[in-house]
């Protein structure tokens, strides 16, 4: 994307037909523009990463403490602050995982 800024596009055809003047993307992937199916995909100015494939994490992960967040979607989880334990969304509801 010449007119763009900011943009990195990694594989054969990553981000390719990406909007003229589209800036601040991520694409990692091969053939493909849609941000549900490239590999890995983000928004440097929004702070979005998509990962779209199975994650294996050898060690441990950590999930930061905060808040509920104002509008989950279905499978969300995040790390309460108050109640110290870790919480999902179901599609209606938050449940603690224990």
């Amino acid at each position: 994307n010449p007119s763009g800024s900011n943009n990195v596009f990694i594989g054969y055809g990553a981000g390719y037909n990406e909007s003229t003047g589209t800036s601040n993307k991520l694409y990692i992937d091969i053939n493909t523009n849609s941000t549900d199916d490239a590999l890995i995909y983000g928004e440097f100015d929004n702070e979005i990463l998509k990962l779209n494939a199975k994650v294996n994490i050898r060690d441990f992960l950590i999930l930061s403490p905060g808040s509920q967040p104002s509008s989950p979607v279905e499978g969300e989880v995040y790390f309460d602050s108050t109640t110290k334990k870790m919480r999902v969304y179901d599609g209606t509801s938050w449940h603690d995982c224990w």
